[in-house]
Formats: structure tokens, C-alpha cells, sequence
């Protein structure tokens, strides 16, 4: 029954480029208002509007597109639209949808989560800003769904090395990248019109692996490394194991390595989880993305 109102979104588009196979998403509209009383009075009679920066948040399986575009340190972008397709009651979708867009948007890597046995999915950031200061952020409009949703990309988990040595057994890893974006407001303008990174980035890097005897008094106390290299494998769509190319890297040159837990897992083994906190080391950025 189409006017259900459940919605499901389809795709994200920036300059043109669509990316799909979206898994989740979190919007916040973040409308900046203040209520006016007279002196004395208990009851606002008015209300203002001082302002909106919007944000969203929306993860998706398409790793190697989304990292190999907008990179570690994100981009801005022109044309942001986010669609979503009204969902049937049974199974797929119906024939009509909504839209959010913006003329302009910063997108900005948040997380990388690869496990064994479980498909990575990378999560992005999108801040739309107004061009001019006066007009709003956002655009709406009802649409058709475009396209039907697929899966054109998959990865999961591979080996992670340290140093050179592989790190015995890694469960999970999951990337932080560590932006701080945000807009910035204008005196004498009611939307922001500057988008920027807040230095220092602060990205990290956690392992869970199923070894602890991988602990020695030198990881308890903290030490630094390099490289540390997790390994994302592409798997092949016809479900016949790993694909023959098109395998990525996620690489630290020089990081900061300390065991923060340790403990066991529901298989009975010993887990420990470790830290990485990478930097820039000459001309090598403190994380480099590679498919």
C-alpha cells in the first residue's frame, strides 16, 4: 500500500556519482531556534529561527567506491542528494519516494568495521552548507525510486601485520578515522557556509584478536610501530570464496600500539584487544587507504 510512510534509504549521490547498497542511516535536521517570553510571562509568544546545520550519517557495503573517492580525509562535494524509496508492506519497494538535497556537502570518513564471517561496511559523515549564507542547507522534493537496489561490492576481514609479522588471529579491526568536521557560522548569516576539518586528527585503530599470549610487557606499557597493515579482502559475488583482484589496504606507517582489554569470547578463546594510534611520519600521512 503505497502513503505508508516506510522508508528505506536508497542511494547517496554526490557530483553525480551514486553509492548504493546502504545498510544504515541517522539524520539530524539540528534546527537552531529560541523561544521569546515578555518579562514575568511563564509562556513563549514567539518563536525564532536562528539557524540549521544538518548532518547525516549513513554506512554502506560499497568500501572500495566511498574510500577510493572521498578518501581519508573526505571532499566536498556538489549536488548531494539523498534518496529514499517508500518500502512495500511486503517484499522490495513501491513507486514513489523522497528526497533530501543540498547544492554543497563536506563528506568525511567516520568508521571502517571489518570481521571474520561478516561483510566491512564504512560509515561517512555528510554536512551540507548553504553557498550563500541565506538560503537553507536542505532541499526537499518527492521522487521515483531510482534504479533497483544491488550489490556490486563485498569485503571482509584479512590478515593484519605489524612491523612486518602478522598479528595472530584477528577477529575484528575497526577504523576510526578520527575528522572533525564541522561548518561554520557567518556573522550577519543565518546558515554556515564554511566547512572545515579541526586539527589535530586523531584517527585510531582497534584489534580484536583471539591470542593473548600475543601480550608482552613491552604492548602493556605501550610502544610505537610500524607499519601496521590491516588487509581487506574482496570476495567474490558468485560465492565462491575471495575475488581474483581488487583487494585494498589500510596502512599506518608509525603508530602508537597499547594492549586496552583482554578477555574471552563467547568460542572459549583468549582475546585481546589492542590500540593503534597512527601519525605522519615525513611525507607519509597517518593512515593511506589503497584498492
Amino acid at each position: 500500500m503505497a502513503g505508508a510512510g516506510r522508508y528505506a534509504l536508497h542511494l547517496v549521490v554526490a557530483d553525480g556519482t551514486a553509492y548504493d547498497e546502504i545498510t544504515s542511516d541517522a539524520a539530524t535536521p539540528d534546527v537552531a531556534t529560541r523561544r521569546l517570553a515578555p518579562l514575568g510571562a511563564y509562556d513563549p509568544v514567539a518563536i525564532v529561527k536562528l539557524g540549521q546545520r544538518p548532518g547525516f550519517r549513513f554506512s554502506s557495503l560499497k568500501v572500495a567506491s566511498l574510500l577510493t573517492d572521498f578518501g581519508v580525509d573526505g571532499a566536498d562535494a556538489a549536488g548531494v542528494e539523498l534518496g529514499y524509496v517508500e518500502r512495500s508492506q511486503g517484499v522490495g519497494f513501491e513507486a514513489g519516494g523522497i528526497k533530501l538535497s543540498a547544492a554543497k556537502a563536506l563528506i568525511v570518513p567516520d568508521s571502517l568495521r571489518l570481521a571474520l564471517k561478516e561483510l566491512a561496511e564504512v560509515a561517512y559523515l555528510v554536512l551540507p552548507y548553504s553557498v550563500d549564507g541565506n538560503n537553507g542547507p536542505l532541499g526537499f522534493a518527492a521522487i521515483l525510486p531510482a534504479g533497483t537496489p544491488g550489490v556490486s561490492e563485498a569485503f571482509t576481514l584479512g590478515a593484519v601485520t605489524v612491523g612486518g609479522a602478522d598479528l595472530a588471529k584477528p577477529l575484528s579491526v575497526n577504523v576510526q578515522f578520527g575528522l572533525k568536521p564541522e561548518v561554520l557560522e557567518v556573522a550577519g548569516k543565518l546558515y554556515g557556509v564554511d566547512p572545515i576539518l579541526r586539527a589535530p586528527r586523531e584517527p585510531v585503530i582497534e584489534v580484536v584478536a583471539a591470542q593473548m599470549g600475543q601480550i608482552t610487557a613491552e604492548r602493556l606499557a605501550g610502544l610505537e610501530v610500524g607499519p601496521v597493515v590491516v588487509n581487506v579482502k574482496r570476495l567474490s559475488l558468485t560465492g565462491e570464496g575471495f575475488a581474483s583482484s581488487g583487494h585494498g589496504t589500510i596502512t599506518a606507517a608509525k603508530a602508537f600500539m597499547a594492549v586496552t582489554g583482554a578477555g574471552a569470547n563467547q568460542d572459549g578463546d583468549g582475546t585481546v584487544t589492542y590500540r593503534f594510534e597512527p601519525r605522519k611520519e615525513g611525507a607519509n600521512e597517518a593512515l593511506a587507504i589503497s584498492f
